[in-house]
């Protein structure tokens, strides 16, 4: 969930660096669970008669907003998950090969190391990495000196 989160906050807009496969799995799965509850409960208030189709509109509009709100980070994270097997993210727009690089962004792990789009995500804790970004190193209270 940490990894869904993230990608909705602070990967939002970040098509730069790259996304593990438990990154790029977490964004799937948490999206598809959203979409299919949405689903349902539009399905349940759609499932009336026409007296009842009026008042689902708000659950419409509720899923569609959701939607509209996971279509940019689902599309960034698929865009890090190609950089992260060493493609460009301009390959999911090309028919049929994008069918290939869905199987390597379920299946297969990333380039081992530093590849043309950074270093290995494995080895970060939200699965990510961004060339822009600065971390600074977190450093334990009991490593702390005592003067």
């Amino acid at each position: 969930m940490n990894y869904f989160i993230d990608a909705i906050t602070t990967n939002y807009w970040n098509f730069k660096g790259r996304s593990s496969r438990k990154a790029y799995w977490m964004m799937v799965l948490v999206t598809f669970g959203l979409q299919f509850v949405s689903a349902i409960g539009s399905f349940l208030a759609n499932s009336g008669d026409a007296n009842t189709a009026f008042a689902s509109l708000p659950v419409n509009f509720v899923v569609f907003v959701a939607s509209l709100f996971l279509i940019i980070p689902s599309t960034f994270v698929s865009i890090r998950r190609c950089h992260d097997v060493n493609y460009s993210g301009w390959y999911l727009l090309i028919p049929f090969f994008n069918f290939y690089l869905l199987i390597l962004m379920y299946f297969v792990r990333g380039t081992e190391g530093a590849n043309n789009y950074g270093e290995d995500p494995t080895d970060t804790p939200n699965g990510t990495t961004n060339p822009d970004a600065t971390s600074t190193p977190i450093t334990p209270l009991a490593a702390t000196p005592q003067n």
